[in-house]
C-alpha cells in the first residue's frame, strides 16, 4: 500500500513503542475509509494532558482515551490530528491480555475512524466503529475484540 498520508507522532509518554505500526495502523484505515490525502499529527501522552485537552476543547474534566480535532474544511492538506492517553493504553492492555503496542494501535484507528467522519455517540454507531476497527485489527494481525470501545472516562489526573 503506497502511503498517502503525512503522519507526525509526537511521544511524550514514557512508553517505548515502534512508532512506524502505528503509522501502518492510521495509514490503513484511513486509506480504506477514502480520508483524502492529507497530514495527520497524533500525541501519545499520559491521563493528566487528555483530562487538560478533553476539559479544554469539549468541556468534560476527566481524561479520556482518544481525542480526534479534525482539520477545519477548506484547509488544504490536513486531515487533522489525534491524542491518545498511553496510560488508557496500558489499561486495556492489561485488560484484553494484548500488548501496549496492540493497544495504542486500536486507539490510533479509532481516531482514524473518527477523522473519517464516524462517530460512537450511540449504541449502533459504537458497534459499526468496533466492527470497523476488528476489520482493520485483523488486516493488520492485531487482537481482534468485539466487545473493545472507546472509553469516555475512568482515568485519573
Amino acid at each position: 500500500m503506497a502511503k498517502r498520508h503525512k503522519t507526525a507522532i509526537q511521544n511524550a509518554s514514557q512508553e517505548r513503542l515502534r512508532l512506524e505500526d502505528l503509522e501502518r495502523a492510521l495509514e490503513f484505515v484511513l486509506e480504506r475509509h477514502g480520508v483524502p490525502e492529507g497530514e495527520v499529527s497524533v500525541l501519545l501522552t499520559d491521563d493528566g494532558e487528555m483530562r487538560r485537552l478533553n476539559q479544554r476543547f469539549r468541556g468534560v474534566d476527566e481524561a479520556t482515551d482518544v481525542l480526534t480535532f479534525p482539520a477545519p474544511d477548506g484547509l488544504e492538506g490536513q486531515v487533522g490530528d489525534i491524542a491518545v492517553s498511553m496510560d488508557f493504553a496500558r489499561r486495556g492492555a492489561e485488560s484484553r491480555g494484548v500488548p501496549i503496542e496492540e493497544e495504542a494501535a486500536m486507539l490510533v484507528i479509532h481516531g482514524g475512524l473518527h477523522l473519517a467522519g464516524y462517530d460512537d455517540e450511540t449504541e449502533e454507531e459504537r458497534g459499526k466503529m468496533s466492527h470497523m476497527m476488528n476489520e482493520a485489527a485483523s488486516a493488520l494481525g492485531l487482537a481482534c475484540d468485539e466487545g473493545w470501545a472507546s472509553q469516555p472516562h475512568g482515568g485519573t489526573a
